[in-house]
């Protein structure tokens, strides 16, 4: 989408503005930065403010917001700088922590939102009060992909439980809708698999969570083997581990719950790099 394009959007009034912040957190965004950017700002529900949190890039990632700055609806969207690089649980904390909706949904700088996912989940939310955590379903971008429309009736949820979340996290970061008002925050200095055990707080806290298989995030980084990805493996096993002994030390589970879910780790660990060899 070209600069001319997105100042029409925003002169022309656009769609209907609900109380929800979108927060993403960049480094070295670049291009596929600002996609993700225009695809918050044209959904059917678009969030009252997009936080985007620099976390210290050393190219032109400021630079380039601030000129985006210029081009969106006026105080739109919003920019916070870290003063040094810590990692991505600690930027999205900050942006959720100034944000003024009164949910929060998350985006990564590499991905794009199909146009009504803030529809979809804000809805969710108007009909059912009780829920504070909701996930959408993705799927890897394309011209295909970017183009499929939905209809409310195919809006199918299902309830999370803590036994389902511990077998395998059910929440694309990307995909995640939440109250403002939960307590639980990412854990400061993380980097690997520190949004999977957010989620698991948060439904071992006993809030209502539940998720939607309808690809409203599309992915346009590699899956695992590609484009240099392999090597973060280990990074996200390492990080599954440590979210088993914060579970332990914090009572959701057992000794043996950790033992079996530490065996499990190691088993998904072995498996992708299995598949990777098979390529």
């Amino acid at each position: 989408m070209t600069s001319n394009s997105k100042t029409h959007i925003a002169e022309r009034g656009g769609p209907k503005i609900v109380p929800v912040s979108a927060v993403m957190p960049v480094w070295r965004g670049g291009l596929l930065m600002e996609d993700a950017i225009a695809s918050v700002f044209t959904q059917t529900f678009r969030p009252q403010e997009l936080i985007v949190v620099d976390d210290a890039s050393e190219d032109d990632t400021v630079s380039r917001i601030r000129k985006l700055q210029k081009v969106y609806s006026p105080g739109w969207l919003k920019l916070k700088e870290q003063q040094s690089n810590m990692g991505p649980a600690s930027a999205r904390n900050r942006g959720w922590n100034s944000a003024k909706g009164d949910f929060i949904a998350f985006i990564d700088a590499d991905d794009i939102w199909h146009h009504r996912k803030i529809e979809f989940q804000y809805s969710r939310f108007l009909r059912d009060p009780k829920i504070q955590l909701h996930g959408m379903g993705f799927d890897y971008y394309s011209t295909v992909t970017s183009q499929r429309d939905y209809s409310v009736n195919s809006f199918e949820t299902r309830a999370i439980r803590l036994r389902d979340q511990l077998v395998r996290n059910r929440f694309a970061t990307s995909g995640v809708m939440l109250d403002h008002r939960l307590k639980e925050r990412f854990e400061d200095g993380r980097s690997f698999s520190e949004d999977a055990l957010l989620w698991t707080m948060i439904v071992a806290n006993g809030h209502s969570a539940e998720v939607c298989d309808l690809p409203m995030v599309l992915y346009r980084k590699a899956s695992f083997g590609e484009g240099g990805l392999s090597s973060n493996m280990f990074e996200m096993y390492r990080g599954q581990i440590e979210n088993n002994v914060y579970l332990y030390k914090n009572g959701v589970i057992s000794p043996w719950q950790k033992l079996m879910l530490d065996f499990w780790s190691f088993v998904k660990y072995i498996i992708r790099r299995i598949r990777v060899l098979m390529r």
